[in-house]
């Protein structure tokens, strides 16, 4: 059994997320502020930490903070839930230790749950406890070479696409952004990025539109493109990849930091 605590000061809120997590096998403790966190934390470590970050008398900031300076608790996969998603607050969370994020208004419990158990079983010791969290194996990271390539992120949900941008300009990758497919597309044949993130439903022109027209162009058909879709059918998979994707990945089943080093593993194959 998983032990997990719940830093959260919405009664109602961890209400349903302890309910939630407990129905489904695991061992919840809750801590209506960060003084009582960290105190908790101190006593009896969980194999995972859900982490809101405006809390009374002690943030989730400071929460982090101890944590990473602390080396019993450093490796405590930590997954904030917040009511903001702002990059610059994306980007402290994860300088702190944090391996996910999720923003309140935007999810459902069975999101939490599916976050909590990726990375309990990504651990390499049963149960989650004492292990650093692992959801991909991480390649050796080359800054100088990631600066030298350029990506492109085709997405509308702002919250997704601030957060990859976020993350790939932090491995040193030139990032540049599109809304809509029409818009990628002009990026794409004026830019040449050496690689592509798409997603399929996007305004205008859509992804399957996108990658029709990109790869009837010499001049862009041997970019690789990673799709990053929330359609998961078989034949939306087939048909993406009929028309020259080079991966597809479902935003449901993965997080940010595996489509980072993703598009790294496809950089290496194509380029180097």
């Amino acid at each position: 059994m998983s032990r997990i605590l719940i830093a959260e000061d919405d009664k109602a809120l961890s209400g349903v997320l302890k309910k939630k997590l407990e129905l489904n096998g695991h061992e919840v403790a809750v801590a209506a502020n960060g003084e009582e966190a960290l105190d908790m934390l101190g006593k009896s470590k969980p194999d995972i930490l859900l982490l809101d970050i405006v809390m009374p008398k002690v943030n989730g900031y400071e929460v982090l903070e101890h944590m990473h300076s602390d080396p019993a608790l450093s490796s405590v996969p930590v997954i904030i839930i917040s009511n903001s998603g702002q990059p610059v607050e994306l980007d402290r969370a994860q300088s702190l230790g944090a391996v996910d994020y999720l923003v309140k208004a935007d999810f459902e419990p069975s999101e939490v749950l599916e976050k909590i158990n990726k990375y309990l079983t990504s651990s390499s010791v049963p149960g989650g406890a004492g292990t650093a969290p692992a959801a991909v194996p991480v390649p050796e990271n080359n800054p100088e070479q990631n600066r030298s390539h350029s990506v492109l992120v085709v997405e509308d949900d702002k919250f997704l696409r601030d957060l990859l941008v976020l993350k790939l300009k932090r491995e040193g990758f030139k990032v540049s952004e599109a809304v809509d497919g029409e818009e990628g597309l002009k990026k794409t044949r004026n830019e040449k990025p050496n690689i592509i993130v798409l997603d399929l439903i996007i305004p205008v022109k859509d992804g399957f539109a996108f990658l029709e027209e990109m790869k009837k162009d010499p001049e862009t058909e041997s970019i690789p493109v990673i799709v990053l879709s929330n359609l998961g059918q078989r034949e939306d998979i087939e048909r993406a990849k009929a028309l020259g994707a080079r991966d597809y990945m479902v935003k449901a089943q993965l997080t940010p930091l595996e489509v980072v080093e993703r598009i790294k593993t496809i950089l290496r194959e194509s380029y180097i």
